[in-house]
């Protein structure tokens, strides 16, 4: 009986013995396993570096269109009450002018659509840098497509008048609406540039 227990115990001993190896080499690769899987966590909840630049990147040139939509709004609101000086006396010449009338009408036109429409694209730069979604950026490129259209239209209007326009002697604050026109139709030209140069990047959702 003796001999039998201690037959046992050595083979109790040596299977254990025999398991130790494979016991460590589970407990290793489960070990491995575990950091395998919390290495790609890592690197998945990682921002990517090249995403993030070019989100950056896009705020900045938006900003830049935004900031030339504000710099044309000043200018078009600057020569609105300089040209509104000389309303009435243009009122009165064109109640006996049809080219007076004709003229009245232009300057009203053109300073009105530059400044709506620079109001118009300060508003969607604004939009796009604070409130834009990268679920929608099919709309969003289409958009700045037909923004940089309308800036090209609005300038080409614009240039269409007041290119033409000499200036008046004694007449400052007339001579002044015309410089701020040009100044205008300028910015509106940057804002063709702009809105083109945004509407791939809102395309790649940045």
């Amino acid at each position: 009986a003796r001999v039998c227990e201690l037959s046992q115990r050595r083979m109790t001993s040596s299977s254990l013995h025999d398991l130790l190896p494979v016991k460590t080499h589970e407990a290793r690769t489960t070990v491995a396993y575990q950091l395998r899987v919390t290495n790609i966590s890592q690197k998945t909840n990682k921002p990517y570096p090249d995403a993030s630049k070019s989100v950056l990147i896009s705020n900045i040139l938006t900003l830049l269109v935004t900031a030339a939509s504000g710099y044309a709004v000043y200018f078009s609101a600057q020569s609105i009450p300089k040209l509104q000086k000389y309303e009435q006396t243009a009122e009165k010449a064109a109640e006996w002018s049809s080219t007076a009338k004709k003229q009245l009408w232009d300057t009203r036109y053109t300073v009105g659509a530059g400044f709506i429409f620079s109001l118009f694209s300060l508003y969607n730069g604004l939009s796009f840098v604070l409130f834009t979604s990268s679920k929608l950026v099919f709309r969003n490129s289409a958009w700045a497509l037909v923004l940089a259209a309308g800036s090209y239209g609005i300038s080409l209007y614009m240039r269409s008048y007041w290119n033409n326009k000499a200036k008046i002697p004694m007449l400052e604050e007339y001579n002044r609406a015309i410089e701020d026109s040009t100044q205008v139709a300028k910015a509106l030209d940057v804002l063709v540039l702009g809105w083109l140069v945004v509407a791939p990047l809102k395309l790649f959702g940045v």
